[in-house]
């Protein structure tokens, strides 16, 4: 079940960054002003980056193992 957990999620990670890619070029690409295309695309950037790696940080804090027994386990008994 771990490995469809991790699996899932860096799935989710790699279309998050594809996502946040496709934004800034749309941004640099498409602006009106070039001088707050850099700095909005810049501000995006950072701030995205920084909500991912807290979100890996958060992710890989949870305690999967139990999780996924107390579920398959409860699951089961109730049967």
């Amino acid at each position: 079940m771990l490995p469809i957990i991790y699996g899932v999620y860096i799935f989710a990670i790699f279309m998050l960054s594809l996502i946040c890619f496709f934004i800034i070029y749309h941004l640099i690409k498409y602006s009106i002003n070039a001088r707050f295309s850099r700095l909005f695309s810049l501000f995006f950037a950072v701030t995205s980056f920084i909500l991912i790696v807290s979100n890996i940080i958060l992710f890989s804090a949870i305690d999967w193992k139990t999780i996924t027994s107390s579920v398959a386990f409860n699951n089961f008994n109730s049967f």
